[in-house]
């Protein structure tokens, strides 16, 4: 292996652990003894639609946890928790006011992030409106 390329190199050595984990899950099905023999052009076949059916099993596996885990992400939607707290921590979905306005959060945010303190855990959903003392006998002021 040292005479390979660098980057062939280093995807053979990403792809060791999965490799070692299907080499188990093969050592099940055959035997040392039958590894070490001449394999036939059958056999062959055989062993390659084996490692089709476990790669497979493998992927619907992947994909049921990965249906799971977004089921539980949407179950949550959104829930509108009142007024910004600096003392509470918020949740992706959470909506809050805060200065007025309406405010969504993208991410999970930590104790202390103010809405529209930082972007990558917070956007603005509503803008503020105008006071209400502002208005004066029914009018707007200018």
């Amino acid at each position: 292996m040292n005479d390979l390329d660098p980057v062939m190199k280093a995807a053979i050595e990403a792809a060791e652990p999965r490799i070692a984990a299907l080499c188990q899950s093969l050592g099940k099905a055959y035997s040392a003894e039958r590894l070490k023999q001449p394999a036939t052009l059958a056999q062959v076949h055989q062993l390659i639609a084996d490692m089709i059916i476990m790669l497979q099993d493998g992927a619907l596996k992947r994909i049921a946890e990965v249906e799971d885990r977004l089921a539980e992400i949407e179950s949550h939607g959104t829930r509108y928790r009142g007024v910004h707290q600096r003392s509470l921590g918020y949740h992706r979905g959470d909506l809050v006011t805060a200065s007025g306005a309406l405010w969504a959060c993208l991410t999970d945010a930590p104790e202390g992030v103010v809405p529209g303190s930082n972007p990558a855990y917070w956007q603005l959903a509503a803008k503020a409106g105008r006071p209400i003392h502002a208005r004066a006998e029914g009018k707007e002021q200018q």
